[in-house]
């Protein structure tokens, strides 16, 4: 081949290589543009023309891939919004709503959540006094002193502020009710930082770092539960006291309500993992040693229970359990595994050994042990509240 033939390959060559980037350029080009564009139909919500055509597309497009409808601008024959399996609500209980909208040709959508529909809730407003709402699900306050005899709620539907829906939960006190006045749990120890890799030429990896040990949890501290009756109707009356944690008060229905206190130790921290070994370097070199696992700590002492109830009160003690167990030990850590052995990087060389992988932790955390039994006082009680 003479010298001008080659020059004309390259020419040519070079010629192609310039064509595909203008393709890929004007292909990225159209896609950003087509991006933009339909991101701007999506906000405009355009009712007529072509336009209106692609926007509806576009809509069902973004329904599929992400799972929610949007029913601002459709037709919407009717609403209704339902407890979900609940017939009321108790002091620090929740229930769940489930939405329901009727649309043309007999098509219906529901809300996301345990409705495991498509409307978000980001489109259902709630209003409710004396309770928080997130998607969907709805959380009384705990303290009973302050709680509705009916929680009453409104729920809208974005962009058709004609369609509302009253909702109205009884509340009652028959709920299972549980006071958490237990030491806290220990940290878990720190994983080990892996291992540096070895350089290129045969470098050998870098062990890892040993995990850190578990951290001891605390003792519960002393509490105090107080039982007596209510003024009105047959409910107990109870306060659970204990430093450092606030006073937690409880009104229960003896049909069907119940109490458990827990006053238990901390849980132990879990030792930390070891890290993983360097693994060694191009050429050959020895993958590093993986890094031993923490010691788990040990848990905390149950604390000490008191409880005082009124002599009226006594027949429904056992409807208040007290826990003031030890808490658990931590477990170990695991030893970090051995970082891989070097690649050769030509002829006649051998591949480097891998890492031993590193030991577990040598001890698991004892476990607390459990507060001295409960003491039970019967004496006069006046009301609470």
């Amino acid at each position: 081949m003479n010298h001008t033939n080659l020059g004309l390959l390259t020419l040519a060559a070079s010629g192609g290589g310039e064509a595909s980037g203008v393709v890929v350029l004007v292909l990225f080009g159209l896609l950003v543009a087509s991006s933009l564009y339909a991101s701007w139909l999506l906000r405009r919500r355009p009712t007529r023309g072509v336009q209106a055509k692609i926007y509806r597309f576009l809509k069902k497009v973004v329904a599929r891939c992400t799972g929610r409808v949007d029913l601002s601008d459709e037709k919407v024959l009717s609403f209704k919004v339902e407890l979900a399996g609940a017939a009321g609500i108790y002091p620090g209980g929740s229930v769940a709503l489930v939405a329901t909208a009727g649309l043309e040709a007999g098509k219906t959508e529901v809300s996301q959540g345990t409705g495991k529909g498509r409307i978000p809730w980001k489109d259902l407003p709630v209003a409710v006094d004396g309770a928080r709402v997130n998607d969907g699900v709805v959380t009384l306050g705990d303290d009973p002193r302050t709680a509705p005899k009916t929680l009453a709620m409104k729920v809208g539907l974005a962009g058709h502020p004609e369609l509302t829906n009253d909702v109205t939960v009884p509340v009652h006190f028959a709920g299972e009710y549980v006071a958490h006045f237990s030491g806290g749990s220990g940290r878990n120890g720190a994983v080990g930082d892996n291992g540096r890799p070895g350089s290129s030429g045969g470098g050998e990896g870098g062990r890892g770092r040993d995990g850190g040990d578990g951290e001891d949890a605390e003792d519960a501290g002393d509490v105090e539960v107080v039982v007596t009756m209510a003024v009105a109707g047959p409910m107990l009356q109870v306060r659970v006291h204990g430093t450092p944690h606030e006073d937690k008060f409880y009104l229960i229905d003896p049909n069907g309500g119940s109490l458990t206190v827990y006053a238990r130790g901390g849980a132990g921290g879990r030792g930390g993992d070891g890290g993983w070994g360097g693994s060694g370097g191009w050429g050959g070199g020895d993958g590093g040693d993986g890094g031993d696992g923490g010691n788990g700590a040990g848990g905390g002492n149950g604390g000490r229970i008191t409880l005082v109830a009124s002599p009226e009160t006594t027949r429904y003690l056992d409807l208040i359990n007290l826990d003031n167990s030890g808490g658990d030990g931590g477990g170990i850590g695991q030893g970090g595994p051995g970082g891989g052995g070097g690649s050769t990087d030509g002829p006649g060389q051998t591949s480097g050994r891998n890492g031993n992988v590193g030991r577990p932790g040598q001890r698991a955390g004892r476990p607390g042990r459990p507060g001295p039994k409960p003491e039970t006082r019967i004496e006069p009680v006046p009301p609470l509240w």
